[in-house]
């Protein structure tokens, strides 16, 4: 995560959500999952946002080829479907999924993966030239 962190410092709402959701995970007094995976979600979308100029995850994704950053549909699919799950009545950007539910296993699985995606995003951003 501290790669993802650091190669995500020029995108400053992609860095803040990053580090506030390794902040929400790690405290040992008052961990608060949801807001973990929250932020990581929304790390996420502020660099597909920068790169393609669209405001939400959902719409960026379906803009990325069109900018030069081409991902396998699977991969792009897979993605949406994240996106989705937070996003839906009962996901965790509406607050729909209670703590109980969010436990520190899927909100470590949450900022592993986006962390992932992000770098992988910043990468293929600066092969294009849409990033520096």
């Amino acid at each position: 995560m501290v790669g993802a962190q650091e190669a995500v410092s020029p995108i400053a709402g992609a860095r803040h959500a990053l580090d506030r959701a390794v902040e929400l995970l790690a405290d040992r007094q008052s961990p608060d999952y949801p807001n973990s995976i929250k932020e990581s979600i929304s790390a996420v979308e502020a660099v597909v946002k920068k790169v393609t100029g669209q405001g939400t995850l959902g719409a960026g994704l379906g803009k990325l080829e069109s900018v030069g950053v081409t991902i396998h549909p699977a991969l792009k699919g897979a993605w949406s479907k994240m996106y989705g799950w937070a996003s839906d009545a009962d996901g965790i950007r509406h607050a729909g999924i209670e703590a109980a539910n969010a436990d520190q296993a899927l909100a470590k699985y949450v900022l592993v993966t986006c962390s992932a995606f992000v770098s992988y995003l910043i990468e293929e951003g600066r092969k294009t030239g849409l990033l520096q």
